[in-house]
Order: structure tokens, then sequence, then C-alpha cells
């Protein structure tokens, strides 16, 4: 984000901004430092961070205000003036905040659903792929994808505003793809387009990523004229590897793998383990479990059969289980088990006790009265 603020061609932050996209995206699939990283049941949390960042911009050493949210009811960042006051909000006789440079929110509900190759008649006419749907044209298509997958979309948007410049950029996030979902190593990919739109420059920027294509990345920026737009800039190349951008004025790489220490990007849903991304992690394991049997019914058996396998393939993967006092016989212990996940079905709205099992009764019931969890992350950088 600095590096977009400190840009000062238009064409220049908007490349910048995409770049902010291709590190969230990269972000998802990368791995945890450690323990504390693992996503675990919630019913909400909310991590709140200040942090001096090593970076300097225009000679300043700037600080990152972060908070992070997982709620299943629709919460808010919090107002506390330690994190979010503005500089005319200061009370008289105080020293006055330094200016923002750079803001990023980020505010999703993931959806997952369990897609398959076409087959009978679709197949031979070359349609029904979901993937060539999602895959934004950038040449998805059914070949190399797998028999059935998980695909995970993301119901809402980021914001990155540049207060010096008076621009919003509005973003919207591809989808995530699981491509072996009950495998130990579950590949992770992107489908579908990420678009960036700025009003205040005129500007708009596509990237489609192509899953099952080595991480395929196309797109390009264009102006706004009307009804119609410009091509100013081409974008191509892949996340795994690097991403470059052309236009008239020369070329540069947006993203390179390597720099960026990126790992190969794998999953194992049954024991996830520490993700970067703790907490959106968290609810799209948690919408994985829920899971639309009737809707993965419609796409096919292959969907319909990884639908039906996944919930208690995934029984542990937020790292809850039913406990017992390890003094009463095993019969006494199941018996106990299935009460209490009959219980828990009871009270999450007649969910499967595949499901049940997975997660509490209370979570269970905040699902069914609020749907999936919301994710959020906020950061604001300012000097210090």
């Amino acid at each position: 984000m600095l590096r977009a603020e400190r840009a000062p061609d238009p064409l220049e932050r908007m490349l910048a901004v995409c770049r902010v996209v291709l590190c969230l995206a990269t972000d998802l699939v990368r791995p945890g430092r450690g323990f504390g990283d693992t996503p675990t049941v919630v019913l909400g949390q909310h991590y709140l961070s200040r942090r001096q960042l090593g970076e300097r911009h225009r000679g300043d050493t700037m600080q990152l205000f972060l908070q992070e949210l997982a709620s299943h009811e629709p919460l808010g960042p919090t107002q506390h003036p330690k994190y979010t006051a503005p500089a005319s909000s200061a009370p008289p006789g105080t020293a006055l905040p330094a200016p923002v440079a750079a803001t990023l929110s980020l505010r999703v509900r993931p959806t997952v659903a369990a897609r398959q190759q076409p087959t009978g008649l679709l197949a031979q006419l070359g349609g029904g792929s979901k993937v060539g749907k999602s895959g934004g044209g950038g040449g998805g298509g059914a070949d190399g994808a797998p028999p059935a997958w998980l695909e995970c979309s993301f119901e809402g948007h980021a914001v990155v505003t540049l207060l010096r410049h008076a621009e919003e950029y509005r973003i919207t996030l591809p989808s995530l793809v699981l491509t072996a979902p009950l495998a130990e190593a579950c590949p992770l990919d992107f489908s579908g387009a990420a678009v960036i739109l700025c009003e205040g420059t005129g500007l708009a920027a596509t990237l489609r990523f192509a899953p099952f294509k080595g991480g395929r990345v196309t797109g390009s920026v264009a102006t706004l004229l009307g009804g119609g737009h410009k091509e100013v800039a081409s974008i191509g190349g892949s996340w795994l590897g690097t991403v470059t951008a052309d236009s008239e004025e020369g070329s540069g790489v947006l993203w390179d793998a390597a720099a960026q220490s990126l790992p190969p990007a794998t999953v194992n849903l049954a024991q996830p383990g520490p993700r970067a991304f703790t907490r959106l992690w968290t609810a799209i394991l948690e919408a994985a479990v829920y899971v639309d049997a009737t809707t993965a019914a419609k796409e096919g058996k292959r969907a319909a059969e990884l639908a039906a396998a996944l919930p208690a393939h995934m029984r542990h993967c937020l790292l809850y289980a039913v406990e017992s006092s390890g003094l009463k016989s095993k019969q006494q212990q199941e018996a106990e088990q299935e009460a209490e996940i009959a219980a828990a079905a009871a009270a999450g709205a007649g969910v499967g006790p595949a499901v049940a099992a997975a997660l509490p009764p209370c979570v269970l019931a905040d699902h069914a009265k609020h749907g999936t969890l919301t994710y959020q992350i906020h950061y604001r950088v300012q000097p210090c």
C-alpha cells in the first residue's frame, strides 16, 4: 500500500494495488508460523494490534494499526481512539496524530460448493463446466481438472484508500479452489476474476485466474470512457512464479513468488495446521463443513459424493471434539457422544450428525441464526 501511495502516476498506483491483491490472495494459501496460527472453532474473535514497520515512508517511520474480526453476527471494528480516531477528533490541547497514509478494509463471507467436471452430453458439447463459468475467461476450462473439487467464493469486497490522492479502490476477490479436498495435501488454486475499480482515476483492472493451469494469471488495466474502455496495460504470468505488467511506458514485475518465499500451496482439510490467514481459514473451514449437499447433487454424482464425505473427513478440522471423563466404559462414552451430537444437531436446525460432530452446539445455533462466519481485516498505516 505504501508503494501505491508513493507512486506519482495513476497507472502506477493501480498496478501497485494489483500487487496488493496478489499479496492478499497468496497469503490465503500460505501456512502460518506456529501453532498459535492454527484455525480453531470460535463463536467470534476480535484481534487488535499496533506495530512499527521497518520500512520508512517519505522519511517517516511508519506504524500499522490492525483489527481482525471473525463473527457470525454482523459486527464492525472498534471505535477506540487508539485505533480509529481521526485527527479532527483529538481532544483540545493534545498532540494531533500523524496523517494516515493508506488504509485497507476487507469484509467477506466465504461460501463453499462442491464442483465436478461435466459428464455425458455436456462433456461432449464442451459446456456446463463450472470452471469454465468461473474461470473468468482465462482459459480455465475443464482440462486438467480433477473429477471433483471445492470452490470457495467470497461474498463481499475490499477497499484500499489512498488519502493523499483522494482515491478509493474497490476490490472483489477470486474464488479459492481446493482441488483434492480429501487428500492429505490438497493443492490450492484460484478461479475467476479479481476486479479493481477506482472512480478517482477512471481506471479499472481485472486479474483473471485460471484454475488447474499452473497458477495462470491474465488481465489488464483500462480507462473507463463512458460505455467503453481503452486498455493501457496488460498483465500476465503465474502467481506460482512471476506476474508482469506491460504498458507503453515499459514493463515490470508485479509479483515474484520466489522473492516472497511462497511455499507449496497445499492444505490438509482434516488437520489444517497453522495458516497465515488464521481467522479467515476458520470461516472457510466452517463453511466447508456446511457444504450444501443439495446443490452438489444438482452438480453431479461426483460432487454429491464429495459433499457427503466432507463433513466426516473434517470432523476435527477446527480442533473440536466431544469430551469424555475417561472414567467410563467405552460403551458409555460412545452413548454420551451420540447424545451430545444429537443435541447439537437439534440446536443446529436440522444439520446432519457429521456436521454436528464437527462443531459445538453454541456454534451450530449461532450459524443457524446468522449464517457462516464473516471475516474482516482493517489496516491503517501512518507515521509514528
